[in-house]
């Protein structure tokens, strides 16, 4: 789950492509996602419950950053892995949803 404007080009290419790739960590210790939109749904229309569970994961409120966000569920298709250069080779841990390791 992820948060951001309507206006953002973010948005608008998870709306076009519904695909999308997610970064964590820095260049020397890295995990890469590549991910499906399942849905999205603006944060004021969303259930209670869900951005309540945003927030506690977070640690922040889209609801409270002013008008048009979104939430967006994403599946992970493939997720990569790896420190330094010497793991790039053997990277997959979970690929077309199906966990390697």
């Amino acid at each position: 789950m992820i948060a951001t404007t309507d206006a953002s080009r973010t948005a608008r290419n998870l709306d076009e492509i519904r695909l999308g790739r997610l970064g964590v960590g820095s260049t020397d210790d890295a995990i890469m996602v590549d991910v499906e939109v399942l849905d999205s749904v603006p944060v004021a229309d969303a259930a209670a419950d869900l951005a309540a569970d945003f927030s506690a994961a977070a640690g922040w409120n889209p609801a409270e950053e002013g008008p048009n966000w979104r939430f967006f569920r994403l599946r992970p298709r493939r997720i990569q892995a790896y420190r330094g250069y010497g793991e790039l080779e053997r990277r997959d841990v979970l690929r077309d949803g199906t966990w390697l390791a």
